[in-house]
């Protein structure tokens, strides 16, 4: 937890600022200015971790990505599978790619990576998890094959969320099931969307869990 999440959650233990006031956000100069023993209720206080925790990610939410990355760091270190993993998905820059995906979702810094393993691992699932509702296995084979191709044609300095996302979908026209749920399967092992996971995991690392993905489906023929 963040130390000004700490402090702002302590303050309200039993006070608010009276005069209808609705806010819970105080930075620390405005509890000097505003605090006072006098509106300090007189019933026990109430320890309520689910609004620590919601204070504390509003406090995330406002740190830049380089402050994320420097009191991120320790708790990936601690991790097996930041442990684990290659060096380049290490690397600063691989990380702080990973922190502003995970940014408006961390309640805590100990979260940090922990929904996203397959940033880090390589992965595996039932090949039919590929399969959106009942799309033939030669259709499955083709709709892996356009994703494959629109990343192949995608050079790096093209390689953003909205480039990848403009183009997938252009691709897959009106039947984006057919596209989008194969490859996030592809990208993720999971249901996760995958323009900002395509960004994240870059295209070499991309086309690598697609053609993974293309000899797991040839199984299903």
């Amino acid at each position: 937890y963040l130390k000004e999440a700490i402090i702002n959650f302590v303050a309200l233990l039993g006070w608010n600022p009276g005069e209808g006031s609705t806010q819970e956000i105080f930075s620390l100069s405005e509890l000097i200015e505003k605090f006072d023993l006098k509106k300090v209720h007189k019933s026990g206080a109430v320890f309520d971790i689910i609004k620590l925790d919601w204070l504390n990610s509003e406090y995330i939410k406002r740190l830049s990505t380089d402050e994320l990355y420097e009191k991120s760091l320790p708790f990936f270190e601690q991790k097996d599978f930041y442990k684990d993993s290659r060096d380049e998905k290490k690397s600063e820059k691989y990380l702080k790619k990973v922190l502003i995906i995970e940014k408006d979702r961390l309640n805590n810094l100990s979260e940090v990576g922990e929904y996203n393993k397959f940033f880090f691992q390589d992965i595996d699932y039932p090949v039919e998890l590929l399969k959106w509702k009942d799309i033939d296995p030669s259709d499955l084979i083709k709709s892996l094959k356009k994703s494959k191709d629109v990343l192949e044609k995608t050079n790096g300095k093209d390689w953003t969320k909205e480039y990848l996302e403009k183009n997938l979908l252009e691709t897959a026209g009106d039947k984006r099931g057919d596209l989008l749920w194969p490859l996030r399967v592809a990208l993720t092992g999971e249901k996760t969307p995958p323009f900002e996971v395509l960004w994240v995991l870059g295209r070499e690392e991309s086309l690598k869990r697609l053609n993974f993905a293309l000899n797991k489906a040839s199984e299903l023929k």
